[in-house]
């Protein structure tokens, strides 16, 4: 709720978050959902980190944005600043 609610007033395009350790938390799911909840849609949620993968499909379920490695991130919050007039 907290980071939802700094992203709501700093008006984020995006929240990123690096899911690092550990790789078996049984809350984070939980917590993921919560998060998308609290977000306007329009509002991305990017997650990358070593410990992303583990939790691939709680961000699939929510919809998440994975980024494989900061320059991936760098391009996704690129699009997201300027996103070509295709999209």
């Amino acid at each position: 709720a907290e980071i939802a609610g700094v992203a709501l007033r700093s008006r984020a395009r995006a929240v990123a978050l690096s899911l690092v350790y550990p790789k078996d938390d049984p809350n984070l799911p939980a917590e993921l959902e919560t998060l998308r909840r609290f977000l306007p849609t329009e509002i991305q949620i990017i997650a990358g980190g070593r410990a992303s993968a583990s939790y691939a499909s709680a961000l699939d379920k929510i919809h998440a944005i994975r980024s494989h490695g900061l320059e991936q991130l760098f391009e996704l919050l690129e699009d997201l600043r300027n996103p070509s007039p295709l999209n």
